[in-house]
């Protein structure tokens, strides 16, 4: 099981120990609240969002393994970032696929750091996730980890 984890790509190892790790801080949580609280309720409610945790990374496990996930590789030609945060809202890439370059546009889910256009790019994708055309690109829809190839700003560039 060790050797299967170690031929995932890194991105994508991250995001299982991500998923696992929070499994496991609701188990410690669930253990701590029923010694200090007493409480069943609470028990049952941290023991839900644990074994939603752990399902997931299982999931992603077994499309990483059964390698039923795809990569989409390309260069960011811009970005969309909020008004007032400037947080990345959503990111377009140009790829090739077939010998034609198509525009996909990727929403980020959580917080990312920011990184500058011209940066190569791997979006790792499940091969059943759903693309649709809006605005001349291919919108893509989730994603289950995304790999900076380098270009990332400074903290001092912000």
């Amino acid at each position: 099981m060790l050797n299967k984890f170690k031929n995932i790509p890194a991105p994508l190892q991250k995001q299982i120990l991500i998923r696992f790790g929070c499994g496991i801080l609701f188990l410690l949580l669930d253990i701590v609240g029923i010694i200090t609280i007493k409480d069943l309720s609470a028990f049952f409610v941290g023991l839900i969002v644990m074994v939603f945790c752990l399902a997931q990374a299982l999931w992603l496990f077994y499309l990483t393994d059964n390698k039923k996930y795809v990569v989409i590789s390309g260069m960011c030609c811009d970005m969309v970032v909020t008004p007032i945060k400037r947080r990345i809202k959503s990111i377009l890439m140009s790829t090739i696929v077939d010998g034609t370059e198509i525009i996909v546009r990727v929403i980020v889910r959580g917080r990312m750091k920011k990184f500058l256009p011209g940066t190569q790019l791997d979006v790792y994708v499940a091969e059943k996730t759903l693309m649709h055309e809006r605005d001349g690109a291919q919108q893509l829809h989730g994603y289950l980890a995304i790999d900076l190839k380098g270009g990332r700003k400074n903290e001092s560039d912000r």
